[in-house]
């Protein structure tokens, strides 16, 4: 797809497009980053990797834009969370050295219980990576993401009955990652 090819699209559906940005950030992230500034970063990489996307009909096109928005508005999200939660700790305990509250454990949790919850998340997240791609898509949409089905089918361009089939299929395979029965 050309760069102008895609700056018509992108023109043709801004106004949806916004929309679903609003959406998905929701008022919380929508305090602390401009829906402009989401938008222009979801612009930004899909004209970055326009060469790389394969037009197919306009529902494909507004998937493949979604799936941008959603990874732009995770890594603004994420680096806004370690910006806005960096806090100095200062005691007789403390070196007065910076030290960001994600890695402090909650009231009422022991360290090697936090620690044990963040690697389990993080072996969580390696075994979603292994998936196949629409495993992963569907994983992230209704599980992590709590699309609704409807939701879930119609970013995917499938029908609800073929979307639940295809997350009994995902769980089923991610458990098998997971080493579990």
């Amino acid at each position: 797809m050309t760069t102008q090819e895609l700056g018509h699209l992108l023109g043709k559906h801004e106004r949806g497009i916004r929309r679903f940005i609003a959406r998905r950030s929701g008022p919380m992230v929508l305090r602390r980053v401009a829906l402009d500034d989401l938008y222009q970063q979801t612009v930004a990489v899909a004209m970055g990797t326009a060469t790389k996307f394969v037009f197919f009909n306009e529902a494909k096109f507004l998937v493949w834009v979604q799936t941008i928005a959603r990874h732009v508005i995770w890594s603004v999200v994420d680096k806004k969370r370690v910006r806005i939660n960096e806090t100095r700790v200062k005691g007789p305990l403390s070196s007065g050295a910076g030290v960001s509250e994600g890695d402090i454990p909650p009231a009422g949790r022991t360290p090697s219980s936090f620690v044990a919850g963040m690697e389990g998340r993080d072996r969580l997240h390696a075994a979603i990576h292994r998936l196949p791609y629409d495993y992963q898509r569907v994983i992230t949409l209704y599980k992590l993401e709590q699309q609704s089905l409807e939701e879930v089918a119609e970013a995917l361009g499938r029908t609800k009955g073929a979307v639940c089939r295809l997350v009994a299929r995902a769980i089923r395979q991610l458990r098998r990652e997971l080493g579990q029965p």
